[in-house]
């Protein structure tokens, strides 16, 4: 365990704060369009293809959210964490400055580039954070993606109560929804200013890679003290193995290929399709218009979905203490489990037994609460700590592309279907998702990179940390070693020639 002597944490705070600046409007963005349709319909005279255009500009977001994640991990090796980062701010800048032209064309256009923005955020702050914190402090600063992300939510959400809600032709204020979509344009410039003009280092681990091992220490210096730099280098060792051989990187199919990475693979793809086909996304995009179609006025809808976001906010908080004293694989096991109940009770209530829109939205409120609470920080955390940027940029990749097919689909399927019954389909994939959790996920809490590295089969077990990984973890903690004989020669000269250099 690192000693609090050996971290700089107001540091840690800092770089971390500014980082999910972008987590911030991934979500806002997300979110924006939702209690804002009719208000952007009168202005651009949609009229009667209202519908249609709600669905497509909501699946464009997700749509560029899919390509970003497909594209951002070429991007994070060739050009690290902070410059991707700055990029990222440009393009949102601009993407934004499109959307608010007054035509249906570039307002899709822009929802198309501000999602692809989302879609590199999607994989790089996790990776950010996770490379940048030390692991005492991961349970402590893993929340803040979550956090993050409901505030965004309830940022668009309560900026979307100001709306007029009819007269939107002759109403002025009907134009509030231009400031709604460049609010988080100005925090993207912010941003782009902090990292180039006061965060000058990338992370360690992307200078490891570099072999830049000079700025690598550089970097470690800014979390860590003198007298922990020595554990940051362990950590960072222990990092970069698990994600090279012989000192070379590893390709993507590398990972999917080779025996030793199959459930890091396995792990990542099925969580992050698994949080998808909760029907967060769905939720997210189309609260307002569900929640009219259970019996609510626009405002009502508004309002309803606002404290959606509120309740998220809340649950988020609240997820902080629990990830600190309970297991992440028991609160994903636990989560996929209330979802589940939660699912099914809203399927029943929201078609199947009319008692009017009260008790349904109750539970969609409760499900967006549970969902923050039990799964949401908890999946972020998860993955940053058990896969590797590549294998986290794939599954985020699946995650995208579930994205998409879902939030086009979701409309036109409830309609077929009636939405009740989409959602007691959700319920019986989280149920699933409960089995699987139990069965195959590792427990992370309380354990260094290496051991986690050794409990998913990727590297083996040494005997000179046989002691530390005893005192850290029960005794019946069960140790793996990797199966390919190609690792057992090449890794150990890796290692020494590692440490030799730093």
């Amino acid at each position: 365990m690192e000693k609090e002597e050996n971290i700089k944490h107001g540091q840690v705070w800092k770089i971390c704060l500014h980082i999910v600046i972008a987590s911030f409007v991934f979500y806002y963005t997300v979110g924006v369009f939702n209690p804002c349709t009719e208000n952007v319909a009168a202005s651009l005279n949609w009229g009667s293809r209202t519908s249609l255009y709600v669905t497509i500009f909501s699946s464009l977001v997700s749509l560029g959210t899919l390509i970003g994640a497909s594209c951002v991990g070429y991007f994070l090796d060739h050009y690290g964490r902070r410059t991707t980062m700055m990029w990222n701010d440009i393009l949102y800048i601009v993407g934004t400055i499109i959307l608010v032209m007054p035509s249906t064309t570039t307002f899709g256009i822009g929802r198309f580039l501000t999602g692809l923005t989302t879609g590199f955020s999607a994989t790089l702050v996790p990776i950010y954070i996770a490379e940048t914190t030390p692991e005492d402090m991961s349970h402590k600063v893993g929340p803040l993606i979550l956090i993050s992300h409901n505030l965004g939510l309830m940022s668009a959400f309560g900026f979307g109560l100001a709306l007029p809600t009819e007269n939107f032709n002759t109403n002025p204020f009907n134009y509030w929804w231009i400031f709604m979509f460049l609010f988080p344009a100005a925090l993207c410039l912010y941003q782009l200013i902090y990292f180039k003009y006061f965060c000058i280092f990338d992370t360690p681990l992307f200078y490891m890679g570099k072999n830049d091992i000079e700025n690598a220490k550089k970097a470690l210096e800014m979390t860590y003290t003198e007298v922990g730099m020595e554990v940051g280098m362990k950590r960072l060792q222990s990092e970069y193995e698990g994600k090279t051989t012989e000192g070379v990187k590893i390709s993507l199919v590398y990972f999917i290929c080779k025996k030793r990475f199959r459930k890091m693979v396995r792990v990542g793809c099925i969580l992050c399709v698994l949080e998808q086909f909760s029907g967060i996304s769905p939720i997210i995009f189309y609260s307002t218009i569900i929640f009219g179609k259970m019996g609510g006025g626009i405002f009502l809808s508004r309002l309803l979905t606002f404290i959606m976001g509120l309740g998220n906010m809340i649950s988020a908080l609240i997820s902080i203490p629990l990830l600190k004293f309970i297991g992440r694989k028991r609160l994903l096991v636990i989560g996929h489990f209330i979802l589940a109940i939660d699912l099914l009770i809203l399927g029943i209530f929201s078609g199947h037994v009319q008692v009017g829109v009260l008790v349904p939205a109750i539970f969609l409120i409760l499900f967006m609460f549970l969902f923050s609470l039990a799964l949401g920080a908890t999946l972020w955390i998860y993955i940053g700590e058990v896969l590797n940027d590549q294998i986290l940029s794939f599954s985020l990749l699946l995650n995208s592309i579930t994205d998409v097919v879902l939030a086009f689909l979701f409309q036109i399927v409830g309609d077929a279907i009636g939405i009740n019954n989409v959602f007691l389909f959700f319920a019986f994939i989280m149920l699933i998702g409960t089995v699987y959790s139990q069965y195959d996920l590792i427990e992370t809490k309380g354990k260094q990179k290496e051991q986690i590295l050794i409990e998913m089969k990727v590297i083996e077990k040494r005997e000179n940390t046989d002691n530390t990984i005893k005192n850290d973890n029960s005794a019946d903690d069960r140790f793996y070693k990797s199966t390919e004989q190609d690792r057992d020669d090449s890794v150990e000269y890796n290692r020494n020639s590692v440490l030799t250099v730093i």
